[in-house]
């Protein structure tokens, strides 16, 4: 089982990650993001398989629920799972839901 971090990109510039979250995504096997993740900031995950799961005003958006169960299901088969969020309001009702799963970290 592997592990899932709640990675918080920061206020959009990749240089303005944390150096932990920058190493996290190096590390990543599979990155769920946001729509608005800039993209040089998903270029650190260089080795990862990427699932935009982005919302935007007035288009098709990804259920949360998806996105909790897509999570759960990238542990059972990857090492590293990250979602990467642009922002990190309403984490508490997803780390709740993950941790009753798998092993969670967050990394703002």
């Amino acid at each position: 089982m592997g592990k899932v971090y709640l990675v918080g990109a920061g206020p959009g510039a990749p240089d303005l990650l944390t150096i932990r979250a920058a190493r996290i995504l190096a590390a990543a096997d599979i990155v769920l993001h946001d729509a608005l993740v800039h993209p040089d900031t998903l270029k650190l995950a260089a080795k990862a398989r990427f699932i935009d799961v982005g919302k935007r005003y007035g288009k098709v958006s990804t259920e949360q629920r998806f996105i909790h169960r897509a999570l759960i299901e990238a542990a059972r088969t990857h090492a590293v799972v990250v979602r990467l969020k642009g922002r990190i309001e309403g984490w508490r009702l997803s780390l709740g839901v993950l941790a009753a799963f798998v092993l969670v970290s967050v990394i703002a």
